[in-house]
């Protein structure tokens, strides 16, 4: 009964109108009387019969499809399923007739039978698109820069984003391999579990797993500023030595490029990009604080940062932030 209803589903999104219409043609056919057998020998010559096996094969590729979903969903509820990348793309390429379940025989459902690795593996790319699983880039922790190895799959929960699962699972993984070659200069975020399964009289598996600390804070993907801060720093040099060279005296930059240093810092902190047109007015902004800064001192002690000033510069530029974003 379960095959009739799924036919019958099938049948009203149309994937077995090609199916239907052939039948109706070999009924015709079937119940005509004798007078008509000059008309059924013409019949029987038409082209249309030569491409009747590939209507066949195409109508039943897309039932399965359709059917693969509809189980490959079933069987992520509650699970989560990790696949390699490899392994995953080439049953997306592989052939659905000449498919096997080898790639993939750790996540395929034991029934049907024709659920093979192309079927199962385009089902997760069709429910990742639609937004009802999350596929989610797995990486290596034990590589830097991280190192993908394969995607995770998840199913999305009620009211929750696939792509915010994604987002999150592939930030996590990032930070873990980050963490693990201690250069993040956050507390860890992760604990390290250790277990051991006895095999055999001789084997021992060991697996260690990472998962995330109930104590964790939001990852701040510090890893970003690894890439970004030389970046920084040179537009910000850039337009010290071009746009603004008339101010690159000492008691502005500093003897030791205290205001670079104070504005890659901010810069760093706000997440910024180091793009020329939102960078450059900040960088304006920083030389018109500092002047006022040193218009406060004693001719004496205009040359010379004082400890607070980065401090005050950096705080007044944040104001200044604050207040072209709200308007």
């Amino acid at each position: 009964m379960d095959f009739l209803s799924d036919i019958w589903r099938a049948w009203n999104d149309q994937w077995g109108a090609s199916v239907a219409t052939i039948l109706a043609l070999i009924a015709l056919l079937l119940n005509v009387g004798k007078e008509t057998k000059q008309l059924v020998t013409h019949v029987a010559r038409w082209k249309i019969w030569g491409i009747v096996p590939s209507l066949l094969r195409n109508a039943i590729r897309k039932y399965r499809s359709w059917r693969a979903e509809s189980i490959l969903r079933r069987a992520l509820e509650g699970e989560t399923f990790r696949v390699g990348i490899r392994n995953y793309d080439d049953s997306l390429r592989s052939d659905p007739w000449l498919s096997t379940r080898n790639l993939l025989r750790g996540i395929t459902p034991d029934k049907p039978h024709w659920l093979n690795d192309h079927y199962v593996a385009n089902a997760l790319e069709s429910l990742s698109a639609e937004g009802k699983v999350s596929k989610a880039i797995r990486y290596s922790p034990q590589s830097w820069p991280p190192y993908a190895v394969g995607f995770l799959f998840m199913s999305v929960r009620e009211g929750g984003s696939a792509q915010t699962m994604s987002a999150d699972i592939e930030t996590n993984g990032k930070c873990l391999a980050y963490q693990t070659f201690d250069l993040c200069p956050e507390p860890p975020r992760f604990d390290v579990r250790v277990s051991r399964e006895t095999v055999s009289l001789s084997e021992t598996r060991t697996t260690t797993s990472f998962p995330l600390s109930n104590l964790a804070s939001p990852c701040r993907e510090c890893w970003k500023n690894e890439y970004r801060e030389p970046d920084l720093l040179m537009l910000v040099e850039a337009f010290l030595k071009n746009d603004f060279a008339r101010f690159t005296i000492p008691e502005i930059t500093g003897a030791n490029g205290e205001l670079q240093e104070a504005l890659v810092d901010l810069f760093l902190k706000c997440d910024y990009a180091p793009e020329v047109n939102l960078l450059k007015p900040l960088v304006e902004q920083a030389i018109a604080i500092r002047q006022e800064q040193i218009s406060a001192r004693t001719p004496e002690s205009q040359g010379v940062w004082q400890p607070d000033d980065k401090r005050e510069l950096t705080a007044t530029l944040l104001e200044h932030i604050k207040s072209q974003s709200k308007g």
